[in-house]
């Protein structure tokens, strides 16, 4: 810097001499074109408007000097242009900006396409045309500008001091075709072109700071269309880096650190990790300091600092950051007069964060001035995006109100702003739609009011379509999904008990298993087919979601005001979409194109596949009580049940009262951790699945597909007792039993079942070692299975060759999968959950729905394996993710696998008998075959296991090994009673689930 002090005051006294004047042209010409290089490289390191202001008026002189026709008057102009350019980024005068292009233009007409300097020129009015575009939005100024950089990179050579800068100026516009377009080879290109930049720009140069930002933004773009978190890490890595590089005083430095606590932001949502939010405050905090108060740049770093500490607040609760929070929500208001466009954005966070404040202190100024403020958001927030968020808001602030008086008028004004919160919000704000909707419905669903929660809740299904048809990433979808956690079995009871049956099952298919349903392979197969059919309109749907998709991403983490027109261009952007998607549904073969399964549709289904007397069952508990709705090909019954789902969870914590489980002691093998689920399954069996077997029975039918939503998914239904003619028996006892996890992956399974008809052939895997705990049974199990297949049909890999390279190598052949191995489903990160292989290495659901493992073949996977049909309970209640339905979203049309840790010598008897009825002279479907092998395991007795092992033992195709086994299980039955039951206990047969067709 002090270099460069002393340059500007050498230039300054040449300037200054009194002979200035008499000087030859040339010589005056090298001075003001020193002078003004000097200025505006101090200007780009300190940030002082004189210095720029000093450098135009250097250059100014300069053209003046320079006789029209002369060829150094295009570089002059060049400089001249790059100066007016920069100086409309410091001061937003649009003025300033044609003033650049004019003389830009200027130095390209004037300049010899052969010079040197022509590619450069062009870069830098393809530059200013770029930032015309996106001040005025015509967008031939961004194809002229694409097209002048491109022009300037090809004339550029490898090496050359000057690509890096031509590589930037080319990614900014690529970047911005693709915000305009949503091409995403643009994203990608840009990508590649940031990259370069920074590689080939040397460390201490003052543009890498800005070069490794905009690659920091491009690779956020990517990621959040990709949701790929290395992407993500990169572009915070790539922000912490300009951060590092840039000088204390630049103007810059704000912009770079608002940039990094955004990606901190994202970061922290993605992982849930506090520390990442943490991070986010203090860069926030440093981007605040090094602005200039006053100013839009600290409204912006305000707003945004105050939205991060309301987010910390949330999860920390901490007092001091909601009042520090409102502070600066405070000081930006009274920074923004009422014609600001930040105003609206302003008031709506400080309205919400002083109600919030009210919830913890009861001050009713605070609920006052919530009121206040969220009127005045409204009313300044009209033909803004963010309108529908204020309206959201002022319902949230008057319902509070409402709470605490209980005013007919507050309640009237309530419902109306919910209503008008959500209609504006489905045009332009969906994810606003969705919460908002969601809250409307619960509140009515509390109040029984039936009809208005029935409002509610499908103006929320009609949100989340929107906002998965524009196909985000998965994080994206699954925070809509946790946000509405539970909210679809309460939307299908209030649905039924408004009198609409078939907007209750669509409910149940709205919000049941969304994300199984759009990464399954049959969705994949419709987009595949769909490019090869209409290519232009696949191409057409892609860019009007990914369009789409980028305007809503706007308003994510950091909320900024929307320029004029937003809301009509959204409109327009999903009108587009939703032209295309009427047209692609016009298509021969494509009418049900993404659509959601109506009842019609399951009824459809139900009748041209056979068993045709099959049911689906779906059920939901919810605090009101449960239903479950009955479909066959030629009814429809709903059956109203008295058991709450507060009621159950009493039950599965042990707070209930429950006559069940008083018999456990007598099994001290069986986990203290499951005794509330066996204590929980009579009441289970005689409040709910009683009735729908008595409806059942009315209806004659053959098989049974049960459909449970939220909780009930984790429990083994089909094994819950009921009293019947005398008897105790259980869904499994008069029909074989299936669980689906919706419409959708019942029909893709059914058309995969029948496109994988072939000779049975097997891979199979057998206690893994070295692993966590040796499974006894395990490789007998295995070499029971086998049997079973030809000897040129069955690959089997036990012990340290059950490792992953081999399993992979063989899997693509198989049509029958078993693993007799551990497995374990990881709730917090879905994707890693694992079955077990040699040397602690795994196959993981990641590997199966990212396509690592080819299972084109497979008709069946067994999971004799621990925990394997456990899906995520905690966060996504309404979602199957667990390994079961990783494998039907890989296109395989049926899986066995377990709720809970089972025996592994019950398991290795209850399989053998599966495969003995599914490929024997039986030849049963794998439904039939498991509910009857579940029958017999319960009733085997302890003279019939030792005669079954004896018999077994005096074959000699078995190994061994396998005889010392049978012999060992032998005598574990010999001083048992013969008439005793040894696995009667449903923790034996009951975790055994049948996922599919």
């Amino acid at each position: 810097m002090r270099s460069l002090h002393q340059a500007v005051a050498v230039w300054q006294d040449l300037l200054e001499d009194s002979r200035w004047e008499r000087r030859p042209d040339d010589f005056r010409l090298t001075v003001l074109n020193g002078s003004g290089r000097t200025h505006l490289r101090r200007y780009w390191t300190s940030g002082e408007l004189a210095d720029l202001d000093a450098s135009l008026a250097a250059w100014q002189e300069a053209l003046r000097l320079i006789p029209a026709g002369e060829a150094q008057r295009a570089g002059y102009l060049n400089n001249l242009g790059i100066g007016f350019n920069t100086r409309y980024q410091q001061t937003g005068d649009a003025d300033e900006l044609q003033r650049s292009i004019e003389a830009l233009e200027e130095a390209v007409a004037e300049v010899d396409p052969a010079s040197p300097d022509y590619a450069d020129f062009l870069s830098n009015l393809g530059t200013g045309l770029r930032i015309r575009y996106e001040c005025f939005g015509n967008i031939a100024d961004l194809e002229r500008a694409l097209e002048h950089q491109d022009t300037a990179v090809a004339r550029t050579p490898q090496g050359s001091s000057l690509r890096p800068a031509r590589l930037s100026s080319r990614g900014l516009a690529r970047q911005a075709r693709y915000t305009a377009l949503g091409v995403r080879s643009d994203l990608e290109g840009a990508i590649g072109d940031f990259t370069e930049a920074v590689t080939q720009t040397p460390t201490g140069d003052p543009r890498l700071a800005g070069r490794l930002s905009n690659l920091g933004s491009a690779l956020g773009q990517r990621y959040a269309r990709s949701g790929d978190l290395d992407d993500l890490e990169q572009s915070v890595d790539a922000f912490e880096r300009a951060v590092r590089c840039t000088p204390a005083r630049s103007p810059a430095l704000w912009g770079f650190l608002n940039n990094l606590g955004r990606g901190l932001g994202q970061l922290h949502e993605h992982t849930r990790d506090p520390a990442h939010l943490d991070r986010a405050v203090e860069t926030l905090t440093a981007g605040l300091r090094n602005t200039p108060p006053e100013t839009p740049e600290a409204t912006r770093c305000a707003v945004n600092l105050g939205g991060a500490l309301v987010r910390r607040f949330e999860q920390s609760r901490s007092p001091a950051d909601l009042d520090r929070a409102i502070r600066l929500f405070e000081q930006a208001l009274r920074s923004n007069a009422s014609e600001s466009p930040w105003r609206a954005m302003i008031a709506t966070n400080l309205s919400t964060a002083l109600a919030r404040r009210f919830d913890l202190a009861s001050d009713p100024q605070d609920l006052e001035a919530a009121l206040d403020l969220g009127r005045e958001a409204v009313r300044a927030a009209a033909g803004d995006p963010q309108r529908p968020r204020a309206l959201a808001n002022l319902a949230a602030v008057v319902f509070q109100t409402f709470a605490e008086g209980d005013r007919a008028a507050d309640f009237d004004e309530c419902v109306r702003l919910h209503r008008q919160a959500v209609e504006e919000g489905l045009a332009s704000a969906a994810e606003v739609s969705l919460k908002t909707a969601h809250f409307w419905g619960d509140w009515a669903f509390r109040r029984g009011a039936w009809p208005e929660a029935a409002e509610a809740y499908g103006q929320a299904f009609r949100a989340l379509a929107r906002l998965l048809d524009v196909q985000l990433v998965r994080p994206a979808r699954e925070a809509w999904l946790r946000a509405i956690q539970g909210m679809t079995g309460r939307a299908a009871y209030a649905l039924a008990r408004a009198g609409d049956p078939s907007a209750a099952v669509s409910a149940l298919e709205d919000g049941n298993a969304r994300l199984l349903a759009e990464a399954s392979a049959s969705r994949r197969a419709a987009l595949d087919a769909l490019r090869e059919a209409a290519p232009e309109l696949h191409a057409r749907y892609g860019r009007a979601s990914e369009r789409l998709a980028i305007l809503e991403q706007e308003r994510a983490f950091m909320p900024s005001p929307s320029p004029p027109g937003r809301v009509d261009e959204i409109r327009a952007e999903r009108a587009a979409l939703d032209a295309a998607l009427a047209e692609i549904r016009a298509l021969a073969g494509f009418s049900d194109f993404l659509c959601t399964p109506t009842l019609a549709d399951a009824q459809t289904l139900l009748e041209r596949s056979p068993p045709s007397r099959r049911a689906l069952v779906y059920l939901t508990a919810t605090a009101a009580g449960s239903l479950a709705v009955v479909i066959t090909a030629a009814a429809v019954r709903e059956v109203w049940l008295d058991l709450t789902l507060t009621e159950l969870l009493a039950v599965l914590t042990g707070r209930g009262d429950s006559s069940a489980g008083e018999a456990d002691g007598a099994w001290p093998e069986i986990p203290e951790s499951l005794l509330p689920l066996f204590a929980a399954l009579p009441l289970v069996g005689e409040a709910m699945m009683a009735p729908i077997a008595d409806v059942l029975r009315t209806l004659d039918v053959e098989q049974v597909m049960l459909i449970p939503i939220g909780l009930l998914a984790a429990l083994p239904l089909h094994a819950a007792p009921y009293p019947a003619g005398g008897r105790r028996l259980a869904l499994l006892d008069e029909w074989p039993v299936a669980f689906v996890p919706n419409v959708r992956s019942l029909d893709a399974a059914q058309q995969e079942q029948r496109r994988r008809a072939a000779r049975p052939q097997l891979v199979g895997v057998g206690n893994p070692q070295p692993g966590p705990r040796p499974l006894r049974a395990a490789e007998p199990e295995l070499e029971w299975i086998s049997q079973h297949f030809d000897p040129q049909a069955r690959q089997t890999l036990c012990g340290e060759a059950a490792t992953r390279s081999e399993l992979l190598r063989g899997i693509g052949a198989a049509t029958h999968l078993h693993f007799a191995c551990h497995g374990r489903f990881e709730p917090a990160e879905p994707l890693a959950s694992r079955l077990e292989l040699s040397g602690h290495d795994a196959l993981t659901l990641g590997d199966v729905l990212l396509g690592e493992a080819s299972l084109s073949r497979a008709r069946l996977v067994v999971l004799s394996a621990c925990e394997s049909a456990a899906s995520d309970m905690r966060d996504l209640p309404d979602e199957l993710v667990g390994l079961p339905a990783g494998f039907l979203q890989a296109g395989v049309p049926g899986v066995v696998g377990t709720l809970w840790p089972v025996d592994d010598l019950s398991t290795a008897l209850l399989m053998h008998c599966f495969y003995a009825l599914h490929l024997g002279t039986e030849a049963m479907a794998p439904v039939q075959a498991l509910g009857q092998a579940q029958r017999w395991l319960r009733e085997v007795t302890a003279k019939e296991l030792v005669d079954f092992f004896r018999a077994h033992r005096r074959r000699p195709s078995f190994s061994l090994t396998f005889r010392r086994f049978e012999a060992a299980a032998a005598a574990r039955f010999l001083p048992l009673p013969d008439a005793d039951r040894p696995f009667a206990h449903p923790y034996y047969w009951a975790p055994f689930v049948m996922v599919g067709v």
